[in-house]
């Protein structure tokens, strides 16, 4: 009886040793993963403030591991957005997209998330060059978020879908006569 008991504690004993240290080595990840998110922060773009392709795809990589990793964690919507931040500086605006969405479907109470929004209208006119998903956007951000400071600017957005610089700058002379 007395050698069952040990025999359990010691079982015991031993789960709770195996527990703690994989929530130890989960910290530890989760602290080298914003460490190393830190270290190619700092190599993100040159002397020139010129963004480094290279290293946006390397911290684009490292956002994205960290969401995945810790989905739940308050840092998760921050990385998220900065992965939306650096990717929009590239050239894959399909992805830029997909993360926007992410964002906004994981994360709907973020600070962010209208600007995000915002930004997929923006990225669907100027890179995609698709003004119906940009109106699309566009109007979706309006109708979600009709309080926001951009509210304006996407109205704006949507009256010039499609026109020219040309006429633009005749639109604006026409205005100032």
């Amino acid at each position: 009886m007395k050698t069952k008991l040990v025999v359990n504690c010691l079982a015991i004993f031993a789960l709770i040793l195996v527990s703690c240290s994989q929530n130890a080595s989960k910290t530890s990840t989760t602290k080298m993963t914003v460490e190393k998110i830190q270290t190619i922060e700092k190599t993100l773009f040159d002397e020139g403030n010129v963004l480094n392709l290279v290293e946006a795809e390397r911290a684009i990589e490292a956002y994205r591991a960290y969401v995945k990793e810790n989905h739940a964690d308050t840092l998760a919507p921050y990385y998220l957005f900065k992965a939306i931040d650096v990717s929009s500086g590239t050239t894959n605006p399909e992805r830029t997209l997909t993360m926007i969405d992410e964002l906004i479907a994981q994360y709907p109470n973020y600070e962010k998330a209208p600007l995000a929004l915002f930004m997929k209208g923006f990225i669907y006119e100027t890179q995609v060059e698709n003004l119906f998903e940009a109106q699309k956007s566009y109007e979706e951000f309006i109708k979600k978020y009709p309080n926001d400071p951009l509210v304006g600017d996407a109205i704006v957005m949507i009256n010039n879908l499609g026109k020219s610089p040309e006429e633009l700058i005749r639109e604006f002379e026409k205005m100032n006569e």
